[in-house]
């Protein structure tokens, strides 16, 4: 019961505080800034999740290696939901940056967009992972095979965030001058994001634990 209130306050301040970014979107951040005119007004959404995506990435293979050294199951349940979480995000911000795209630069997609690209590239191997975790039915050897691929697609984590840096930009804004409303705005924005994945990830945390019991509980059943 303790945990479900505090999943309950949990969804309650994620839920304010995204009203709030709401709220500030529309009439306390100014509608446009200077070389990127209103259609900016999408970083609020694209870049928390974005960050989200790229720390519950990172966090997973983190995760995935401490299962390596420990063998507990619980960093399996950790790691998987992490990942898991971070996909999800990952998916919003790739969508949200596809709409961006479509608005600034007239292409909802554009190949030669380092970012871009690198983000795409790093869903689809954690969407392996996901599929990796399907493939393989038994327990122990599916958490040491996703721990691994989990491990080697986190090393893509720090390609997505330096990808301007290593590749050159070619589309992203850079060095943009933000203002203190945008700023305000944004850090609001990202706490809210912050919250309402991390409770997502607690879910899944809490969904995995219960798939697992109901799987112990049938094998003791079966093997009685």
């Amino acid at each position: 019961m303790k945990g479900l209130l505090d999943i309950r306050l949990h969804l309650v301040v994620a839920a304010l505080l995204c009203g709030l970014t709401l709220g500030m979107v529309s009439w306390f951040a100014p509608l446009e800034v200077p070389g990127l005119g209103s259609s900016y007004l999408i970083v609020y959404f694209h870049l928390p999740s974005a960050l989200n995506s790229l720390g519950f990435f990172l966090l997973g293979g983190v995760l995935s290696a401490f299962y390596l050294f420990r063998k507990d199951d619980r960093y399996d349940v950790w790691a998987s939901s992490a990942i898991v979480t971070g996909l999800f995000a990952c998916t919003i911000t790739l969508v949200t940056g596809s709409t961006w795209a479509r608005t600034a630069w007239g292409h909802w997609w554009l190949w030669s967009d380092p970012r871009l690209l690198s983000m795409a590239v790093t869903w689809y191997f954690f969407m392996g992972y996901v599929m990796l975790r399907l493939a393989v039915p038994e327990p122990e050897k599916r958490a040491r095979f996703a721990a691994v691929f989990g491990i080697i697609c986190s090393l893509n984590v720090p390609i997505v965030y330096f990808a301007i840096k290593i590749f050159g930009a070619v589309n992203h804004p850079v060095d943009v001058a933000f203002g203190t409303r945008v700023r305000i705005t944004f850090y609001v924005a990202l706490v809210g994001f912050a919250l309402v994945y991390f409770l997502l990830y607690r879910s899944w945390v809490r969904s995995e634990n219960a798939r697992r019991t109901v799987e112990r509980l049938k094998r003791t059943i079966y093997e009685a």
